[in-house]
């Protein structure tokens, strides 16, 4: 169990899944066989055939999981630290999937992608204020 797991839950038996995501790999067997730089290149050229949004959803109730909250959509983010961490803040207060009852925990961050998957990023509350931190110090 991972260390924000405890922003799940407090019992380390318990353990919940959503789906987060689906790649298609017509060929799945040849990237196991890549050297760790190839695999990274890989990744970071997009190159991986996320399932869209719709599919993504379709897959997800013919195999009966839930998938990972969806918060909102929008045409644009902003731009600066304060403002995507007052955003986080006003969007995500407190995690959507805790597995306990009472307290939800802490939410890690925003999975933050574009319908078609081709871009995803993630805005998490630890490196915002982690930034903001350093840049108050000066």
């Amino acid at each position: 169990m991972g260390g924000a797991a405890r922003q799940y839950t407090a019992d380390p038996a318990r353990f919940g899944r959503r789906l987060f995501d689906v790649v298609r790999l017509d060929d799945w067997a040849t990237p196991f066989s890549w050297a760790p730089p190839q695999i990274a290149a890989w990744r970071e050229a997009g190159a991986q055939p996320f399932a869209a949004e719709a599919e993504l959803t379709a897959l997800a109730a013919a195999a009966g999981l839930e998938l990972t909250p969806r918060l909102f959509t929008a045409e644009s983010l902003p731009q600066s630290i304060d403002e995507m961490h007052a955003l986080l803040t006003a969007t995500l207060p407190a995690t959507l999937v805790s597995l306990d009852d009472g307290d939800p925990g802490r939410a890690e961050g925003i999975v933050l992608r574009t319908p078609d998957r081709k871009v995803i990023a993630k805005a998490r509350f630890q490196d915002y204020e982690r930034t903001r931190k350093r840049r108050a110090r000066g």
